[in-house]
């Protein structure tokens, strides 16, 4: 990888002693985002919650990459992003059958 994709994939925080990937937080920001665009009925909501799924499968991919640092592999959340993309897609695709009457 170059150097500054490695930079930004392996940015973080420092949270209490634990280092919180900036990707973690932006993931769920958008999965925030989304929830809040869901209760007010908005299509938008639909492909900002995928972004967040595909920010937070980086995250939990990646730690099972990386199994050398003494983190667990997070398989299960890692492909439970993928359910949640699938299911977000067809979500959107039934939302817009139904806008337009068929």
């Amino acid at each position: 990888m170059n150097d500054w994709l490695t930079t930004l994939y392996d940015a973080h925080v420092d949270v209490a002693g634990y280092p919180l990937l900036w990707r973690e937080i932006i993931g769920n920001g958008f999965g925030f985002a989304s929830a809040l665009g869901g209760l007010r009925r908005r299509v938008w909501a639909w492909p900002v919650g995928i972004i967040g799924n595909v920010i937070l499968f980086t995250v939990f991919f990646g730690v099972a990459l990386s199994v050398d640092d003494g983190r667990h592999p997070l398989y299960g959340q890692a492909f439970r992003q993928i359910f949640f993309i699938i299911t977000s897609v067809y979500g959107w695709w039934m939302w817009n059958r139904a806008r337009a009457g068929k």
